[in-house]
């Protein structure tokens, strides 16, 4: 069984601090750091355009990105079931806050749009995106699906990896990104006062005033999919994590640990089972897989090692 544990390794500058108070929540994956194989991988979002999370995923699924493409633009393709050969661009409506500082995106997968406005706002560009040589391929979400023209490459983060970030240094500028800036351009003008934003602003809501595109990769570049698909994803972790609130983290890693990791523990210490444990990190993942004892060591009492919790100690930015 693999099971990836997002956001369970603590940020660089809280590791230390939260180390003894993270065994003590977590006892079963100490012990997992303690006895089994661990392989620690970093992993930059702001080179991969995925969450740590995301990217591992996407290796596990063997993705190969083509030519220049980041390994987030095969998330959305991942993602798709029934998979597809073609590229798989998703689009998210969304709020970007602009400050001196710089351009934040709110998350867009929280934006509280009702279905008739997201309908209404798709309406609203359908025109511009058709002239512009886009076609709209499943209009029923949010996100909706879009088909670019073949020389069309603007690659951007995945909402994960993005949302609550600047997102300016992001912004792709090679030729390839030009022909979806310019439309970006003309859709942020067309709902500037658009009735649905007329309406949140009466509301005391922010506006909708962008629209945020990802992806890029399609199923042909991932022979293991399907594998991909079936590790088991556990995201209790994931808000606390994103608001600094160490506490209700560690309470919930607790939980978590206590409900559904303690009937392996005993499984860590005799090297026994065949399942991965991933945790993830800001910018980082760790592997777990048990060690198995041969021989007459199978008898011999197994030691912990003493220095295993190293492991939780990184570099990793805070979350914003």
């Amino acid at each position: 069984m693999e099971w990836l544990i997002e956001d369970a390794l603590p940020p660089g500058p809280m590791a230390a601090s939260l180390l003894e108070d993270w065994a003590r929540a977590a006892p079963t994956l100490a012990q997992a750091l303690q006895y089994g194989e661990v392989h620690a991988t970093a992993c930059d979002p702001r080179d991969t355009l995925a969450s740590p999370a995301e990217s591992w995923l996407l290796r596990r699924a063997g993705y190969v990105p083509p030519g220049d493409a980041p390994l987030g633009s095969g998330w959305p393709a991942l993602e798709l079931a029934p998979p597809d050969p073609a590229p798989v661009w998703l689009a998210l409506p969304c709020e970007l806050h602009v400050t001196q500082q710089g351009v934040t995106l709110l998350d867009p997968r929280q934006n509280s749009l009702e279905p008739s406005e997201t309908a209404s706002l798709l309406e609203a560009i359908r025109g511009d995106l058709s002239e512009a040589g886009i076609a709209v391929i499943a209009d029923a979400g949010p996100p909706w699906r879009f088909r670019l023209p073949a020389d069309w490459t603007p690659y951007g983060p995945t909402p994960a990896c993005a949302a609550g970030q600047e997102v300016q240094h992001w912004w792709p500028q090679h030729a390839g990104a030009r022909g979806w800036r310019r439309l970006l351009n003309l859709i942020q003008m067309v709902w500037h006062d658009h009735p649905v934003n007329q309406a949140r602003a009466a509301r005391g809501g922010a506006p909708i005033n962008s629209l945020w595109l990802y992806g890029g990769g399609s199923a042909d570049h991932m022979p293991a999919a399907a594998a991909a698909r079936q590790v088991r994803r556990e995201s209790s972790l994931a808000e606390s994590y994103r608001r600094g609130d160490w506490a209700g983290w560690l309470a919930a890693l607790a939980e978590f640990d206590r409900r559904h990791l303690a009937a392996f523990a005993g499984q860590w210490r005799t090297g026994d089972g065949a399942h991965r444990w991933v945790l993830t990190g800001g910018e980082r993942w760790v592997e777990l897989t048990p060690r198995p004892r041969r021989g007459l060591a199978r008898w011999w009492p197994r030691r912990p090692r003493h220095d295993a919790l190293r492991h939780l100690l990184s570099n990793d930015r805070p979350p914003s």
